[in-house]
């Protein structure tokens, strides 16, 4: 076993997103609960009647041009959460849209009340690539810090990725995974394909952690969620 000096061990997190908003924004007007999971009737704003699944999913692949994954659609809803002493902060909460009945959205969810509004989301290539390249720059950043500035020294790393982002999405090999490998190529890194994504907002891979100042996602979808492990020895 070898001897390691007094230090600090911290994890440092990142999302690469991969959706995007599409159709207008919906409103739950009936909840029936199935187990862990909602059937749901929705209505879009100033509207009586409840919309159809099938031809709404329909209109976004026609949108599209073909070009999405059916089965990769998910519906975002925002929550407001408020913050101890004072303020809020808003999220998006992503749950994935099952087979089902026409006119009833079969939701992977049981928190889903009447009167929560939300969105559709659909797999975004362009959205996945630009927040890949935001991960990629935050790693250099990182990595220029940790030669500079405190000896902070990477040590691991995983990667959570979608099982449908891969060669097929991207139209290349390996594009979630290069971020780590071409940044910190010595490090050892574990990864996995998941079929859900969960985790914690996006944090910004510093040493404080600080949040972005937009929406932060705590369920997610179409994404990679990235953790980096690194070692400060004490002064």
């Amino acid at each position: 076993m070898v001897d390691t000096p007094p230090g600090d061990v911290e994890f440092h997190c990142a999302v690469s997103n991969g959706v995007v908003a599409i159709g207008p924004r919906l409103r739950v007007i009936s909840t029936e609960l199935r187990g862990f999971r909602t059937n749901l009737a929705a209505r879009r704003e100033g509207q009586a009647g409840a919309v159809d699944r099938r031809q709404m999913v329909l209109g976004f692949k026609n949108e599209r041009e073909g070009k999405m994954d059916i089965f990769g659609i998910s519906i975002g809803f925002t929550k407001i959460e408020l913050l101890f002493p004072r303020g809020t902060r808003t999220t998006v909460e992503l749950h994935k849209v099952l087979n089902g009945n026409p006119l009833v959205l079969h939701v992977d969810s049981a928190n889903i009340r009447e009167g929560d509004t939300f969105q559709f989301y659909v797999p975004d290539l362009s959205t996945a690539l630009s927040s890949s390249n935001e991960v990629s720059s935050t790693l250099k950043n990182l990595k220029s810090k940790s030669n500079v500035v405190d000896k902070t020294e990477a040590f691991g790393g995983f990667i959570f990725a979608r099982r449908g982002r891969g060669e097929s999405f991207f139209g290349q090999p390996n594009v979630d995974s290069s971020l780590f490998l071409d940044n910190f190529p010595g490090i050892p890194v574990a990864g996995i394909l998941c079929s859900g994504d969960v985790g914690r907002g996006y944090m910004s891979i510093t040493a404080n952690g600080e949040e972005r100042p937009d929406r932060s996602h705590l369920l997610h979808a179409y994404s990679t969620l990235y953790l980096l492990m690194s070692y400060t020895p004490s002064p």
